[in-house]
């Protein structure tokens, strides 16, 4: 099977047409002589000739033995089950004695069968027709069709239990199928009935999914889409674990590169390929990259120089093979993460798969020839295909660190600095570190424990809905319901029923202090307004549902407090509080009530809420109008009038999520997400979120975040919490120290310019703003400008910069300012530019002139009117 020449090239032959190409070994049952059953290792592929092929290990799977032609596009993904058959032998009619291929004392060991090393008796193809169609094996006769897409299919895996298929492609979602076999009543011995149906659809991101993969315990699926997004679900409830955005290349849907990703035989770690060359190995549970096989970038001289396309661990965990578009594979220790062998090719390789018994590799690249790669790990290393405790014994230095019949595999497979693991059969992972089992931070409880909060990894999803202002629970008895500029509302678990207390930053706001709660209700939610607090608690099972509560701060009368009980099957998301209004967002409903517990509206939402936020009159819902999509949308509503104010987009930060929706104290809908804080002025550009504040230009410390509970803009601070631990959020006791910090918007100045300009540059773009948002009134925000805009002039005319002075005098808005403007340049003997502010002057008092003519001629027309309607009623 010879397939590499002297020179280190791979030597491919033809086996389908040019495009996407489908790659799966099978494993059947043979004879060996004198009754012995032997394990028979077959290569199925599929292309763009529409062809699904059953190569057999006689000619170096280069010849098919079958050949399918069911599908009437071409083949872009196979996928082969491997099903129990209980003790099987390990020995293949495939092993060879070239490069020690053959262990010694191999012929007569047996190993007990699992998903993944058990007989294959079901192989699925997928194609651009749309379908995903089911053959027996090892006959390659059609059973079944087990999904059918609109568009074409792209990848499909089989799960380690053989019985359930995943699929995707072009079309949003990857299904879930179950395959029922059972035995043909009234057929002959053998026929069967195969069923197929739908479990669920997993939501995915972005246009195409590439590829798919199940975890060998069969309890995660990942999978990467066109724009390189990486998604992993929990395969039984279908909850999503990870959605991590720009993890892998981004391919067209079309295209033959597909970014295929491996697990871990154990399950461990998630190999993902990178789109720099390089290839990331994810910690199952955490999501959290544990190591890189370094692309040349990174300084490694055999690394990948372009995209990764595939990369495929070997069957004991201790080599990963890995292909890019620079035309190159390469083969990786994993203990050291350096490369042992690399070969060339005269295309891309797009998928590739290492034998389940040999030193071999099984590769096919864009053009859709195959090629078999003989010997990548040298004979004097750990066979690929043995598992690690026979190598544990084969190796000293594996046998020092090596692991016990129970445990997993050893440090070596795991990656440097890697801990070691105990790995159960259902794929728990347990640290043996003695830091993690004591609860250190990222540690696992338990085999079978859940994954704390804090163990996982930052995801990139349909952001879920969340109160501003508010803490999460974490393992602490008490938390924030609400925190803002004005006060908190803060509550304490406890065994029978919890406390919610609210207080204020200024004790001298009110004049007596408001009584603690005794919550029976369980309130999750709260908004402090400026009259009073309203709470909401979530459904919590039959008998028991969602309630929202307002509790006035202050009452002239009794009955002032109110509560409204949500119908079955309605539960509050999110809460707000104005000045003469309270609004709770449930699922599809933006319900707003009076203080006095009225209801006064009720909304259907476009969408998902995901934050509420209000201010005097005003009420902002912010929105995800497309799970699939992501993107948060916002109205903003004045309450008292019934009409909308402003709607649109919301602008966040580049793998970031809005933490904070919330008003200015001078009435300016904004909103932080953690880098940046946006304000929207609808005046603006036709309606434009403006970045005020940065955290990158404020923070002093790696380990800063900015907890944002306000602003004014009129004053130029932002009001905030700063926090240095891993918890982006203040704790309650102690009570945290309210930060005020410069608001700047990121300017650039001209190079000429000081740093004084630079600053009056910054005063300038805030008076613009003032202006456009009617925060103070129009004619002191024109004062303001003007005395700006008058120094900036005299700066320019002093550094003999006229055009920018002429430009700034443009900008004057009092006719006064404009004549001060002129006494500086004649004052400074700059003549041209004085001849050029004149002009700008008498055109200003031109249309002013004209304005106030239109304006007597209104009015007269308006007198002659009224006098003849007094005429004709006489």
């Amino acid at each position: 099977m010879a397939a590499t020449t002297e020179e280190g090239r791979l030597e491919f032959k033809h086996g389908h047409l040019a495009g996407q190409t489908g790659l799966a070994f099978a494993i059947g049952m043979g004879e060996a002589g004198e009754g012995h059953a032997t394990t028979v290792v077959h290569l199925l592929t599929g292309g763009a000739d529409c062809l699904a092929c059953v190569r057999t290990s006689e000619s170096s799977f280069k010849d098919a033995e079958t050949e399918i032609n069911d599908h009437e596009d071409a083949i872009t993904c196979l996928a082969a089950n491997r099903i129990s058959v209980g003790v099987v032998p390990t020995t293949t009619t495939t092993t060879t004695k070239k490069n020690n291929l053959e262990k010694p004392g191999e012929d007569n060991k047996t190993k007990e069968d699992s998903g993944k090393g058990g007989m294959t008796d079901l192989f699925a193809t997928g194609s651009e027709d749309g379908f995903v169609k089911l053959y027996s094996f090892p006959d390659a006769m059609f059973e079944a069709n087990a999904a059918r897409f609109e568009l074409p299919v792209r990848c499909v895996d089989f799960a380690p239990d053989g019985r359930t298929l995943a699929a995707g492609g072009d079309d949003q979602g990857v299904r879930l199928v179950r395959c029922a076999v059972a035995e043909k009543r009234g057929g002959e011995e053998g026929e069967r009935d195969v069923s197929c149906e739908v479990l669920r659809t997993l939501r995915t991101v972005g246009r195409s999914t590439k590829t798919v993969r199940f975890d060998p315990e069969g309890d995660y699926i990942a999978a990467v889409s066109s724009c390189g997004v990486l998604q992993v679900w929990n395969s039984k409830t279908g909850e999503q674990c990870l959605t991590k955005k720009q993890s892998a290349p981004k391919f067209d849907s079309s295209s033959p590169h597909c970014c295929h990703v491996s697990w871990h035989p154990e399950g461990i770690q998630l190999a993902v390929p990178g789109p720099s060359g390089e290839v990331a190995f994810l910690e199952r549970l955490s999501w959290e990259e544990e190591f890189v096989l370094p692309s040349s970038a990174d300084g490694e001289k055999e690394g990948h120089r372009a995209a990764c396309t595939c990369v495929e661990i070997s069957p004991n965990g201790l080599y990963a093979a890995s292909a890019a578009l620079d035309r190159r594979v390469v083969v990786w220790r994993l203990s050291d993460q350096k490369p042992i062998a690399s070969r060339s090719a005269d295309s891309v390789v797009c998928n590739l798969r290492w034998h389940p018994t040999d030193n071999a590799l099984c590769l096919t690249d864009d053009e859709g020839s195959i090629s078999t790669w003989e010997g990548p790990v040298a004979s004097d290393m750990p066979h690929p295909a043995a598992v690690a405790a026979e190598e544990g014994e084969e190796e000293g230095a594996a046998a020092e660190g090596g692991r016990e019949d129970s445990q997993g595999p050893s440090e070596g497979g795991l990656g440097g600095g890697a801990k070691r693991r105990k790995v159960s059969r259902l794929g728990k992972i347990a640290e043996s570190d003695s830091e993690e089992e004591e609860g250190g931070e990222g540690g696992i409880a338990g085999a079978t424990g859940p994954t704390p909060p804090a163990a996982l990894a930052p995801s990139r999803r349909a952001q879920p809905c969340f109160q501003p202002g508010a803490t999460p629970a974490g393992n602490s008895t008490r938390r924030f319901l609400a925190y803002n500029t004005a006060g908190c509302v803060s509550t304490l678990r406890g065994p029978d029923y919890n406390s919610v207390e609210v207080s204020f930053h200024d004790v001298s706001a009110r004049n007596s202090r408001i009584p603690t709660l005794t919550d029976y209700f369980g309130f999750e939610l709260g908004a402090l307004g400026p009259s009073g607090t309203i709470l909401a608690s979530r459904a919590r099972g039959a008998g028991k549902p969602s309630v929202v509560m307002y509790r006035p701060f202050e009452s002239w009368a009794a009955g002032s407090e109110w509560t409204s009980t949500f119908p079955e099957g309605e539960e509050a998301k999110c809460v707000a509080c104005g000045s003469s209004f309270a609004a709770c967002a449930t699922e599809g409903y933006l319900r707003v009530f009076s203080l006095a517990g009225s209801p006064v509206a009720v909304i259907s939402l476009a969408g998902r809420c995901v934050a509420l936020a209000a201010s005097g009159s005003h009420l902002a819902v912010a929105y995800v109008e497309d799970d699939l999509a992501g993107q948060i949308r916002f109205q903003q509503y004045d309450v008292p009038s019934g009409s909308l104010v402003a709607s649109g987009p919301m602008c966040l930060s580049r793998e970031s999520e809005l933490e904070w929706l919330g008003f200015s104290d001078d009435g300016v809908l904004a909103s932080w997400d953690g880098e940046t804080l946006r304000g929207y002025f609808p005046e603006s550009f036709g309606g434009s979120w403006v970045p005020l504040f940065t955290a990158s230009a404020a923070r002093k410390a790696e380990t800063e975040h900015h907890y944002v509970i306000g602003l004014d803009i009129s004053a130029r601070e932002v009001f905030c919490v700063i926090t240095r631990s891993k918890a982006h959020f203040p704790q309650v006791y102690p009570r945290p120290i309210i930060t005020t910090l410069p608001l700047l918007v990121p300017v650039v100045r001209n190079d000429a310019e000081d740093d004084n300009a630079a600053a009056m540059h910054q005063g300038l773009m805030f008076h613009r703003l003032d202006r456009q948002s009617n925060a103070v009134g129009i004619t002191q925000a024109d004062v303001e400008m003007d005395k700006t805009l008058l120094r900036l002039i005299q700066g320019c005319i002093r550094g003999d910069r006229l055009e920018a002075a002429l430009s700034y005098a443009s900008e004057l808005n009092l006719q006064r300012s404009l004549q001060g403007a002129l006494k500086l340049a004649v004052g400074s003997k700059k003549r041209n530019l004085g001849e050029r502010i004149s002009a700008l002057l008498n055109n200003r008092e031109s249309v002013v002139q004209a304005v106030n003519m239109e304006k007597e001629n209104n009015a007269n027309a308006n007198i002659f009117s009224r006098k003849r309607v007094y005429g004709s009623t006489q």
